[in-house]
């Protein structure tokens, strides 16, 4: 436990990779607000992980968040232990501002993106093999609880009937049922819905959800969105939905919108939000190490405390700069939408692909175990093996 954070940092002369624990949580605001020069400052300030090649990377498995910084390709490349804060479009674009001639990648599926675009395939450190059953229910995705999650879940059934519902986007939660208990789940929905549906409204005015997922049935696919990354068990996917096709649609929520005729969020909001937590961040500053404070508080309270050393390896993001660089910034897209963050998922695929001359664009060097067909066209293309 600990929001523990892994950093990748690629420069000419080889790999340094680094640890930093309670520092997975905001990595993508962190390196927003500082830019690259203090990040740089705060990295190697951190520990190091005590491997020097990623393909080495042993531990990722219990890596929280994950930070890539390519000096090569000036590429940067984050996931986070997000708590759905902010807009990750906003945070790459706010990214490109303070790193200048940088391009920023937001894995949308956890850590195994950062490796794929470190030319790592995940299934050489991610070796684990499902065995998990699927179970017969989930309360977490079921509309009827008193307080239920708002999420927008849509389901297409076999012969094209549409069902939305709202509950918890527990993107876990729903791979544990496995296709069959699911579709039972969401013809139970549908049965229910005329009757039930007035009970079934969200019982908080305050939020707004931050997690989209559509099942379809026809297509034998599920497409999600979200403002944080998942790394949801992959492995579990794969066995219990032999045949199906899972794929992240970044934070790009219009889809979803249009299928179903619903508003979930909207621009003003998302930029507004993301605003404020930056507010937050730099009133704060650079923070405390939270683990120590739980530490001394608790130590006051007579209890005797002793922390593991690597939780007190803990290197804060200074969070000094001016708040009117990021209004000046926020002002310019806040009255229309950005186009979806630019993500890297599991497989290596970036989306949209870097366009010709672009800052991040790859180009393989002699010797390289890393294929790319190309990256320069319409389509998304692989990165990595």
């Amino acid at each position: 436990m600990g929001s523990r954070l892994g950093v990748l940092l690629k420069t000419y002369s080889g790999w340094e990779i680094y640890y930093n624990h309670s520092a997975a949580q905001t990595v993508g605001l962190d390196i927003a607000i500082d830019g690259m020069e203090a990040t740089y400052e705060r990295v190697r300030c951190m520990s190091p992980m005590g491997v020097d090649d990623p393909h080495a990377w042993k531990g990722a498995t219990w890596i929280e968040g994950t930070l890539l910084i390519d000096e090569t390709r000036k590429l940067v490349v984050w996931a986070e232990e997000s708590e759905a804060l902010y807009m990750p479009r906003l945070i790459n674009y706010l990214v490109e501002h303070t790193w200048p001639g940088w391009t920023a990648a937001w894995s949308a599926e956890g850590t195994r993106g950062t490796l794929r675009a470190a030319g790592v395939d995940p299934a050489t450190i991610f070796t684990h093999r499902s065995d998990r059953l699927p179970c017969d229910r989930a309360p977490s995705l079921e509309p009827w609880d008193e307080w239920h999650g708002v999420d927008p879940i849509t389901v297409r059934m076999a012969d094209g009937t549409l069902v939305t519902w709202r509950a918890y986007g527990f993107l876990d939660d729903l791979t544990g049922c496995g296709p069959e208990n699911f579709l039972a789940l969401a013809r139970e929905v549908a049965s229910r819905l005329p009757d039930e549906s007035d009970a079934w409204e969200q019982t908080t005015d305050d939020y707004v959800p931050t997690t989209g997922i559509f099942v379809d049935y026809q297509a034998r696919s599920l497409r999600w969105w979200s403002l944080q990354d998942m790394d949801m068990h992959l492995e579990d996917f794969d066995a219990l939905w032999p045949g199906w096709t899972l794929t992240s649609s970044s934070d790009d929520y219009s889809w979803h919108q249009e299928l179903t005729g619903q508003v979930f969020r909207t621009w003003a909001d998302d930029v507004n939000e993301c605003r404020s937590w930056i507010v937050r961040a730099l009133e704060e500053g650079a923070r405390a190490n939270p683990l120590a404070s739980l530490a001394h508080a608790l130590s006051s309270q007579g209890h005797e405390i002793s922390p593991y050393a690597s939780a007190l390896e803990f290197v804060p993001s200074n969070h000094q700069a001016a708040m009117e660089t990021f209004d000046r910034l926020l002002n310019v897209v806040r009255d229309a939408p950005l186009k979806p963050a630019r993500i890297i998922n599991r497989h290596g695929t970036i989306t949209p692909p870097f366009e010709e001359g672009e800052a991040g664009a790859f180009t393989p060097l002699v010797g390289d175990d890393v294929q790319v067909s190309s990256l320069r066209g319409q389509r998304s293309e692989p990165l990595g093996m």
